[in-house]
């Protein structure tokens, strides 16, 4: 059995070098939207470029989740002073998300396990966090007390489980 399996999640580090996504990210801020989830934090719905890492990496999370999927959607986040990002689970479009640091200040994780045992870690830039979206309760815990963390999260669904119906899915 794999720890993917197991608890439902798996930290992964150095996936890439972030320095060019950071700063595509930080050259964007100005088109970002509100997400209602995060108020004060500039998010992006499927930038080409972050569709271009998606397909990239979506073979790495397929051996790590051990399902072949269908890509849905991406977006990152810019996170200012002062966010909160409360305990939820995410819409059945995100059944294999990875959350993808790319740099700025620090700002820990958490997710349940399948135990429902809470894990709190720290993604340094490059590092994911690859889970269960719908499945497992993630957070960020407390206020963020940085000036800025961008975020890349990408999401995939089974191609034979449930929620294949989400399948190239951008906002439903």
């Amino acid at each position: 059995m794999t720890e993917f399996s197991e608890k439902g999640y798996v930290v992964i580090r150095n996936i890439l070098d972030t320095k060019e996504y950071f700063n595509y990210a930080k050259e964007n801020e100005d088109k970002g939207i509100i997400d209602p989830q995060c108020p004060g934090s500039p998010s992006f719905y499927k930038f080409e470029k972050i569709s271009i890492l998606q397909e990239r990496l979506k073979l790495l999370i397929e051996k790590i989740s051990e399902f072949s999927l269908f890509v849905t959607y991406n977006y990152f986040r810019i996170y200012k002073k002062g966010t909160v990002l409360k305990p939820h689970t995410d819409r059945p479009a995100c059944e294999i998300s990875m959350s993808l640091n790319l740099g700025g200040d620090d700002w820990e994780i958490g997710c349940f396990s399948y135990d429902n045992i809470p894990e709190i870690v720290l993604l340094k830039p490059g590092d994911g966090l690859v889970y269960h979206g719908c499945d497992l309760v993630h957070w960020r815990p407390g206020k963020f007390k940085g000036n800025e963390l961008i975020q890349i999260f990408l999401h995939y669904v089974r191609q034979d489980g449930p929620n294949a119906w989400c399948k190239d899915d951008i906002l439903r």
